[in-house]
């Protein structure tokens, strides 16, 4: 019976919603597994990002949504990316390749000299 219940329920919810609710899920799991691996608290990221101790409650609650301004605020002020998005994809392996990372794998940014000098040229050469 119960299990009838719990199906009824997911039926009436959309694909999208559980999607986005995963995914705030895990952005806040990475964030909070980044806080607990420096041994930082919230109270330490609300002072980084110059926000109350309450405001980061709610986004580690799991149940923010997340805006790609709140995400590169906290990967900017913790020094560590939790996504990264393919560009453009290339079978050259020794062309630089973003490629899509699930939610938290380390991922580094590319110096800005390999930014211009490699991604910025390549966009650049293929709209010539």
């Amino acid at each position: 019976m119960r299990s009838s219940i719990i199906a009824k329920i997911k039926a009436g919810i959309k694909k999208e919603e559980m999607r986005e609710t995963e995914l705030s899920m895990l952005v806040a799991a990475k964030f909070q597994q980044i806080l607990s691996t420096r041994k930082y608290k919230q109270k330490d990221l609300a002072e980084l990002l110059g926000k109350q101790e309450s405001e980061i409650s709610k986004l580690l609650s799991g149940k923010h949504n997340f805006t790609i301004s709140t995400i590169a605020s906290i990967e900017t002020v913790l020094e560590q990316n939790i996504i990264s998005i393919d560009l453009f994809e290339t079978e050259d392996t020794t062309k630089m390749n973003y490629q899509a990372v699930a939610v938290g794998t380390d991922v580094q940014y590319p110096t800005k000299w390999e930014q211009e000098s490699n991604i910025f040229r390549e966009i650049k050469d293929e709209n010539n």
